[in-house]
């Protein structure tokens, strides 16, 4: 949206300033005040639900212009594209002496539907649950794997949708990571490629441009198990998979950087229940290589939409 409002109006002879808001209060938009000396007008623009709504307020002449444009089946750069040209138009009438909108007297706190619109019935579910979006991301964990400050990192990718509304949050996400994992002593070595796959489902609270958000489920860890000798590159034994059910508790705090993008870390606490110990036999003699801790916190950050 900034991108299309700095383009229709750059031709224009006119600064434009712009500001995120955490929430668009109607009541306070239309409330007379006084004018700015140099402003020509304050724009409000709403992206949520089915609708955007945009406010145009000229405080020299006491109007305000309000406009809907249907979001539903409509890609974001159409929309976007659409508010530009409604607010170019309203600036060239301005700025030749014109008039736009109706006396703020007329403005009700409930924006009245377009003339060519069947009116619906509202819906009796929470106003968050129609207000659901993708998102995903891109991060890089650590985990505390073993003991002996043994750690497990690599990239993890997070796809998922979630829900908003009056600042509470929902949010039903999938992950997938690759962590890798070595130990050795004398006699041995072993490499872990470990895949962990999660199903988190999860729920938080929005503050400003931030949003923080807990999250619980199930999940698998595919194991690759490679063993060799000692320092030498000779397999001990064909490298294997196995899979492992767990469980992760985790939280992330997300910072709105732009429109688009999203910047956040996390914090998980995985729980492994099977009590797994790698253990290579030489010449008769077990030899214990890697205990992983039953429980396994990590930590990471990352970019996401």
């Amino acid at each position: 949206m900034r991108t299309a409002l700095a383009e229709v109006t750059q031709s224009l002879p006119l600064s434009l300033q712009q500001v995120v808001l955490p929430e668009l209060d109607v009541g306070a938009i239309v409330a007379p005040r006084a004018a700015e000396t140099g402003v020509l007008a304050r724009i409000f623009i709403a992206l949520h639900g089915q609708r955007a709504e945009l406010y145009l307020v000229d405080e020299v002449g006491g109007r305000v212009l309000v406009r809907e444009v249907p979001r539903s089946g409509v890609s974001a750069a159409v929309v976007h594209e659409q508010l530009a040209q409604i607010v170019l138009a309203s600036l060239q009438t301005l700025m030749e002496g014109g008039v736009v909108g109706v006396r703020r007297q007329a403005v009700t706190l409930q924006p009245t539907e377009p003339p060519s619109a069947t009116p619906l019935p509202r819906p009796s579910a929470p106003d968050f649950a129609s207000r659901v979006s993708l998102s995903g991301g891109a991060y890089y964990g650590v985990v505390a794997y073993a003991p002996g400050l043994l750690l497990a990192n690599g990239p993890g990718l997070l796809l998922g949708v979630h829900g908003s509304g009056r600042g509470a949050h929902w949010s039903l996400a999938g992950a997938a990571e690759y962590r890798a994992v070595a130990a050795s002593d004398s006699f041995a070595r072993v490499r872990l490629d470990v895949i962990p796959l999660r199903l988190l489902g999860g729920f938080g609270f929005s503050f400003g441009v931030s949003r923080w958000v807990a999250e619980l489920g199930p999940g698998v860890d595919c194991v690759r198990v490679s063993t060799r000798a000692g320092a030498s590159t000779e397999r001990i034994a064909s490298p294997r998979w196995r899979a492992m059910a767990t469980i992760r508790l985790q939280s992330r705090l997300l910072v709105h950087a732009s429109e688009n993008v999203t910047l956040f870390g996390l914090a998980s606490l995985d729980l492994d229940p099977s009590g797994t110990r790698y253990v290579v036999n030489i010449d008769g003699s077990d030899h214990g290589l890697l205990a992983p801790w039953s429980l396994r916190p990590g930590i990471g950050i990352g970019a996401g939409f």
